[in-house]
């Protein structure tokens, strides 16, 4: 009897240890679970935030999952994440994925309070842009900075700087969204041809022209692209 008594005390002291104190616990509602169950995971991109603790089917005739997310983590869970239901790469099982927006409401989420689900094509699309949202921003201020650092800088570093971004826009451009494009084509695509232009410049005094040639098509492809 000793023992069981010892055993159950260190069982329940390991759970107690996995399940932190200040973890936030909240629901999620959906109309379906698509293969969901609990224990599968809580990611926010190749993070492991939290978990599924319990999934129940309510009155009203929809889900309730149960979620415990990390305390480290608990400053991402605003009104305005979206939570969706995704595959799990490299198994057969789901995973529940949260996903940063720029939506009004930041406040956080509380504890025990039921939040609305999003579908996989919303969070999916919201994943997208935030990833080419990234790359945008880093393409434009590598782009700025090798504008204003262009006296500390030779003409083949920018030239293989600019075509190696050209290759990553080019990789990217074909998840991205209607409005992702339309925001490359405003914000992006104008630095580009300025610094081409300044490219071009140097490159006519030194009869190296041609070596442009590689980038202007790769540009030209990426105009095209935008405009399907």
């Amino acid at each position: 009897m000793r023992h069981l008594r010892k055993f159950l005390v260190l069982a329940l002291a390991i759970i107690l240890s996995a399940c932190g104190k200040n973890d936030l616990i909240f629901q999620i509602e959906f109309d379906a679970v698509d293969g969901l169950k609990g224990g599968d995971l809580l990611m926010h991109g190749e993070n492991i935030i939290g978990n599924v603790e319990d999934i129940q089917y309510s009155d009203k005739g929809n889900f309730l999952i149960d979620v415990n997310l990390q305390e480290q983590f608990r400053p991402l869970a605003t009104h305005s994440a979206l939570f969706y239901i995704s595959d799990s790469h490299g198994s057969e099982s789901k995973v529940l994925e949260l996903v940063e927006s720029s939506g009004e409401d930041n406040s956080p989420i509380l504890e025990d309070q039921i939040i609305k689900g999003s579908n996989k094509v919303s969070g999916v699309t919201q994943k997208l842009q935030n990833q080419f949202g990234g790359a945008l921003q880093s393409f434009s201020d590598s782009i700025q900075n090798s504008w204003t650092d262009w006296q500390e800088q030779t003409l083949d570093q920018q030239i293989a700087h600019l075509e190696q971004e050209l290759d990553r826009i080019l990789v990217e451009l074909e998840d991205l969204t209607t409005s992702a494009r339309k925001k490359l084509e405003t914000t992006v695509i104008p630095q580009i041809n300025k610094q081409i232009e300044a490219l071009k410049e140097k490159l006519d005094e030194l009869d190296r022209e041609r070596e442009l040639d590689d980038i202007e098509k790769k540009l030209d492809e990426i105009n095209e692209l935008i405009e399907v």
